[in-house]
């Protein structure tokens, strides 16, 4: 190889031989090269293959971190409202009414385990009552009454009351209120009435002041 090389060498003259030196330039050589890769970039766009992909990675683990963040957040949420009983659930500022015979009526008041629902008033049972939430209308004042509270109230003056038991309806006196139970008098007799079976209990109109 070197005998071809000092073969060629001796047929150039030293003109020659310093044109071809020049010509083999390691600079621009470099220079070409660079101007090669600049318009190989230019071809395939001005952003680096590489940093669009991992641009696009990095965007869709925010996007699934926020996912993630927002779903426990709901999760949170949801176990915390759980966590409520009926009371809490009822006394939160919304509007609050009752079905009674087919129809909703205003809750005026919630009571510690029952409710007072307008126009009657009647009083119901908070283990009886179906209750609708909304978010327009007055919020129910709440007090710590309970029903057989506001019931031995009422008793004293033995006013006419309306009691339902099942699918039945009892007129008559309230004569007076026991721990679990009331008696309701009527035509020369008493009723007794379980308070574990009364779907509610509604006073006459003029009552609706002394009521609790």
């Amino acid at each position: 190889m070197r005998l071809l090389v000092f073969r060629y060498v001796g047929l150039l003259s030293p003109t020659s031989i310093c044109q071809e030196l020049h010509s083999f330039d390691p600079f621009s050589r470099l220079c070409e090269d660079s101007a090669a890769s600049a318009a190989g970039r230019e071809a395939f766009g001005s952003v680096d293959p590489l940093e669009q992909v991992l641009s696009e990675l990095d965007a869709a683990f925010e996007s699934a971190l926020e996912r993630q963040e927002s779903d426990a957040a709901d999760d949170l949420a949801l176990s915390l409202k759980q966590d409520s009983d009926l009371f809490q659930t009822i006394a939160d500022g919304s509007a609050i009414a009752v079905l009674i015979e087919g129809e909703s009526r205003p809750v005026g008041t919630i009571g510690a385990d029952h409710v007072v629902v307008e126009p009657g008033p009647c009083l119901v049972p908070l283990s009886c009552a179906l209750m609708l939430k909304s978010t327009t209308g007055q919020a129910p004042r709440l007090t710590s009454i309970t029903l057989l509270e506001a019931l031995r109230a009422r008793a004293r003056r033995g006013p006419t009351v309306t009691c339902a038991i099942g699918d039945a309806e009892v007129v008559g006196r309230l004569a007076m209120c026991g721990r679990d139970h009331v008696v309701v008098a009527r035509s020369g007799e008493q009723l007794i009435v379980p308070l574990s079976t009364m779907r509610w209990i509604r006073f006459s109109p003029e009552d609706s002041t002394d009521v609790p």
